[in-house]
C-alpha cells in the first residue's frame, strides 16, 4: 500500500502499470501453486509409502533376522524411496522454473517501469530523482511479492501433506469384527506349556518341556547363556514355531 500512495504522489500512470503488472504476477503465482499441488500430493504419497515401509521393516527386525529377508526388504525400500525421490525432483524442477518466470516478471516490470519513466520524463512530469524513488520501490514490492508466492507454495505443499494425513487417519482397518461379533471373555489366564519340543537345527534346547504359569503369578528365567531364556520368550511370543507338544 505503502508503495502504491508513494507512486501515486508522483503519477498515477505509473500506479495502474504496477497495479497491472502485480495483479498478473499474482494470478501467475496461484496457477503456479495449484499445479504444484498435484505434485505435492503425488510426493505425500510416496513419502507415506516409503516411511510406512521403513518402520514395519523397522519393528519387525528380528522376523528380518529369523528369515533372512534383509535383501529382499533392502531392494523392496530401494525401489519406494527411488519413487519418492522421482516426485522430489520434479517438485525442485517445477521450482526452479518457477523462479526462472519469477525473474523474467522482474525483469519485465523493471525495463517496463524504467521505459515508462522516460517517456514521462521526456514530457516533463517527473524529475531524475524520480527514477531512484521508482527504483527503490519497485525492489520493495517484488521482494514482498516473491515472498507472498513462496509462502503460498509453501501453503499447498502443506495442504498436500494435510491430505495424505488425513487419508490416513480415515482409513479404515483392514480387520474388521465379524458380524453380530461376541467380546472375548477368559475364563483361565494360565500359561501352559504342554510338552513342547524344539531345536536349532540338530541342537535341541526343549524336549517335551512342560511349564504352567497361574493367572498372577509371576516367575523369572534364570540360567546361563544359551540354555533358552530368550527362546522360551520367542516360542511364547510365536516368533519361534516348536516341532512338537502345544504353545500357550
Amino acid at each position: 500500500m505503502f508503495i502504491i500512495i508513494a507512486l501515486g504522489l508522483r503519477n498515477l500512470t505509473l500506479v495502474g502499470a504496477l497495479v497491472l503488472w502485480t495483479v498478473i504476477y499474482l494470478i501467475f503465482s496461484f496457477s503456479t501453486a495449484k499445479k504444484r499441488q498435484k505434485i505435492d500430493l503425488q510426493k505425500s504419497a510416496a513419502d507415506s509409502i516409503a516411511g510406512a515401509h521403513l518402520a514395519d521393516t523397522t519393528a519387525n527386525n528380528l522376523n528380518l533376522k529369523i528369515f533372512n529377508g534383509y535383501t529382499t526388504e533392502e531392494a523392496l525400500y530401494q525401489k519406494k524411496i527411488s519413487t519418492q525421490y522421482g516426485f522430489q525432483l520434479k517438485a525442485w524442477l517445477f521450482d526452479r522454473d518457477i523462479e526462472s518466470y519469477v525473474n523474467f516478471f522482474t525483469m519485465v516490470l523493471e525495463v517496463g517501469m524504467m521505459a515508462l519513466a522516460v517517456v514521462l520524463w521526456r514530457q516533463g512530469t517527473l524529475t531524475i530523482g524520480d527514477f531512484a524513488l521508482i527504483q527503490g520501490l519497485i525492489m520493495q514490492l517484488f521482494e514482498r511479492l516473491r515472498n507472498v508466492s513462496s509462502n503460498m507454495r509453501s501453503i499447498y505443499d502443506s495442504l498436500g501433506s494435510a491430505n495424505e494425513m488425513t487419508d490416513i487417519l480415515t482409513t479404515p482397518y483392514e480387520v474388521q469384527d465379524a458380524p453380530n461379533a461376541k467380546s472375548i471373555t477368559l475364563s483361565n489366564g494360565a500359561v501352559t506349556f504342554n510338552d513342547v519340543t524344539f531345536g536349532y537345527h540338530a541342537d535341541k534346547i526343549f524336549k517335551q518341556f512342560n511349564l504352567k504359569i497361574a493367572s498372577k503369578e509371576r516367575l523369572a528365567l534364570i540360567g546361563s547363556s544359551g540354555s533358552g531364556k530368550t527362546t522360551l520368550v520367542k516360542l511364547l511370543l510365536r516368533f519361534l514355531m516348536s516341532t512338537a507338544g502345544r504353545l500357550p
